[in-house]
């Protein structure tokens, strides 16, 4: 994986602070890592973004993405339920 496809952006629904528009940018964790390696392994998901087979990341490999030290990985947290 080359530094370029380090960098991401995960989308997750919990409550957004009052004000926000329901959508908040926060720090990638450990606990997305379940997210991730689903997504990423999924080619109806990474076939949009250029990989038709999925990234085919065991999920040890995504746990290392995930946590630190890395690159900010910024996640994009929306509140809202529908979908």
């Amino acid at each position: 994986m080359t530094e370029d496809q380090n960098a991401s952006i995960v989308i997750v629904r919990s409550p957004a602070p009052k004000g926000s528009g329901g959508v908040i940018i926060r720090g990638l964790t450990g606990a997305d890592t379940s997210l991730l390696h689903r997504w990423w392994n999924d080619p109806d998901v990474m076939t949009h973004v250029g990989f038709p087979n999925g990234l085919n990341l065991s999920r040890l490999e995504v746990e290392k993405i995930s946590q630190p030290p890395r690159e900010a990985t910024p996640v994009l947290q929306s509140s809202d339920d529908s979908s």
